[in-house]
């Protein structure tokens, strides 16, 4: 930066080198996303995830397996599904890429705090996520499914059930990620605390005027102009 004397522990470098440093980081990133997605597709269409993911919901269907209306549905399942494993399998890149843009401008202690948060909150989102899909799908298919009774029977898209499990999913891994955005937010206020407001100016006040001086100090100018003895007391 100009004006700035170049910090050898953060490495600082002008403006336009930051911004060509960022294009190249987005290309890389979009780049692995691209081949996460296409490699995702590859592995939906050689295995049968999607009858994986149909496992919790298939003894409420009787017998039956999930339907589809239209003739681009499961086109459309297989792209969304792999969007969504493509960026989980790119995210590691993705993290790289942020994490070399960001480093040279942080201090030592402050890189190691950084890997620290970025590995909990990693971790906390798997584990949300999972809790998500083992734990609480199984348990809210039949409860919610009961409320029709005998009087109505299930037929189930495809598209709405994949995308309720998405949903419910992602609620939970981004549910988790709460304790991590309570401490950020705890950090910041600490690290940059709030100025006090300085103290508005004295009055000015006349000479010999004493009606909003306090009693004490009424006393002290008293005492000064009578040479240090006191008032006796009314």
């Amino acid at each position: 930066m100009t004006g700035l004397r170049p910090d050898p522990e953060r490495g600082e470098m002008p403006f336009l080198d930051h911004l060509e440093e960022l294009r190249w980081r987005i290309i890389w990133s979009l780049v692995a996303l691209v081949v996460g997605v296409g490699a995702a597709m590859v592995l939906l269409l050689n295995v049968d995830v999607i009858g994986w993911l149909e496992r919790p919901i298939l003894p409420y269907l009787g017998g039956h397996h999930l339907v589809y209306t239209h003739p681009g549905d499961p086109f459309q399942i297989i792209l969304q599904a792999s969007a969504a494993l493509g960026l989980l399998l790119a995210l590691p890149v993705v993290l790289y890429q942020l994490w070399a843009f960001i480093a040279p401008a942080l201090y030592k202690h402050e890189r190691g705090v950084a890997l620290g948060v970025t590995g909990a909150a990693v971790l906390l989102f798997a584990s949300g996520a999972a809790l998500g899909y083992f734990v609480v799908l199984p348990l809210a298919i039949p409860w919610l499914m009961g409320f029709g009774g005998s009087a109505l029977e299930p037929m189930i898209t495809a598209g709405d059930y994949f995308g309720f499990v998405f949903s419910l999913v992602l609620a939970f891994g981004v549910a988790f990620e709460l304790p991590v955005v309570i401490l950020g937010r705890r950090g910041a206020r600490h690290r940059h605390p709030r100025v006090p407001e300085p103290l508005p100016p004295p009055r000015h006040r006349r000479r010999g005027d004493h009606r909003r001086v306090p009693h004490a100090r009424r006393l002290g100018v008293d005492d000064h102009r009578n040479g240090g003895a006191a008032l006796p007391a009314v």
